[in-house]
């Protein structure tokens, strides 16, 4: 079957923030400012969301085959765009300009980056495929100085498909969209795979991934929709929460004090509160019938931020100090199909 793209957070500051809603610069911490929102068309654009505001800033087109916007990251002064396109492509943006800066191509039979991660000065991409079951899963070594590729890692066959990828301490974590799904241990000071952990019959298809505390969580694309808690210290699966009926494919995953919130690919949309410490539901926020099919969710300061695939793509936004929705943002035509978040102060 066709794979819908990509839809978690995954970028430096928001996962890998320690989902505190800040980022680090130097000696100080800078809440972020702007929102940039990945969108799933042809050419891929980024729309440019001031958070002060809640108003749409601006918004960049990509050229001509860089298509599906899929994956975004922030590393510094740059966003870095992922294209669901064969060879992969990926896009480096100057935030102080907004404007493109240059493109990537990754060698023959290196296709559809669907994830992005950073670490240090090297982007990691997970790379997939466009049916079920996918292809064997591979990632590429990025060096952010030179803007060039260094290496590729091939995982085994069966582990197929990278749709998620996060970083913890040293480690990389690829999650897989198999049946059942998987997850992939990278060592990223030597760029090799250190170990596999395969979750339980009916638990397939990892579709998002965040890290809080010595913890992981996985979404997964099923029905209804399933959380697995892994523990990072040992790498092995904790427990598994499934929502209810009708609470289906966790697309989108983030941290924020002491709940998981979990945006999910319903019509409408809707996003569940998880209470970390019971590791159980506590709430479900049902938005309205035109905001559809939660993609992609994020965090800063006491909001979340959750993009619908729409047409036009929507942003919602939601005060997790009561757990309401507080408003709506519409893009332009054109801009449709929110797959992914990024944050930055500029």
């Amino acid at each position: 079957m066709p794979l819908k793209s990509g839809g978690a957070v995954d970028n430096e500051y928001a996962k890998g923030r320690s989902n505190s809603g800040l980022i680090s610069i130097g000696k100080g911490v800078v809440p972020p400012k702007k929102l940039y929102a990945g969108l799933y068309t042809s050419p891929g654009r980024v729309a440019k969301v001031d958070l002060e505001t809640f108003s749409r800033e601006a918004g960049l087109t990509f050229d001509a085959g860089e298509n599906s916007l899929d994956a975004l990251v922030v590393s510094g002064d740059y966003l870095y765009a992922g294209m669901h396109v064969g060879p992969g492509k990926i896009v480096k943006i100057d935030l102080s300009t907004f404007t493109k800066v240059a493109t990537l191509t990754l060698t023959t039979g290196e296709d559809y980056v669907n994830a992005l991660a950073v670490s240090g000065n090297y982007l990691y991409a997970g790379l997939g495929s466009t049916v079920w079951p996918g292809s064997i899963a591979k990632i590429v070594k990025v060096d952010l100085t030179t803007f060039t590729e260094v290496a590729t890692l091939i995982f085994a066959p069966g582990e197929n498909t990278v749709q998620a990828l996060v970083v913890s301490g040293n480690y990389l974590y690829a999650g897989l969209i198999t049946a059942p799904a998987k997850i992939v241990k990278v060592d990223l000071t030597t760029f090799t795979k250190v170990g596999t952990l395969t979750f339980d019959t009916g638990e397939d298809t990892i579709v998002s991934l965040v890290v809080s505390g010595n913890f992981l969580y996985a979404g997964l694309d099923t029905f209804p929709g399933k959380v697995v808690k892994v523990d990072l210290t040992t790498f092995t699966k904790v427990s598994t929460l499934p929502f209810a009926a009708g609470e289906d494919e966790v697309w989108g995953l983030d941290v924020s004090g002491d709940y998981l919130y979990a945006g999910l690919y319903t019509s409408p949309g809707k996003v569940i509160k998880v209470d970390l410490s019971a590791f159980s539901e506590v709430a479900t926020l049902t938005f309205a019938a035109v905001e559809e099919y939660v993609r992609a969710l994020a965090i800063s300061g006491n909001y979340l931020y959750a993009g619908t695939d729409t047409i036009p793509g929507k942003v919602v936004k939601v005060d997790l100090a009561n757990f309401s929705k507080v408003s709506t943002l519409t893009f332009n035509t054109g801009e449709n199909t929110v797959d992914n978040f990024a944050l930055s102060p500029i």
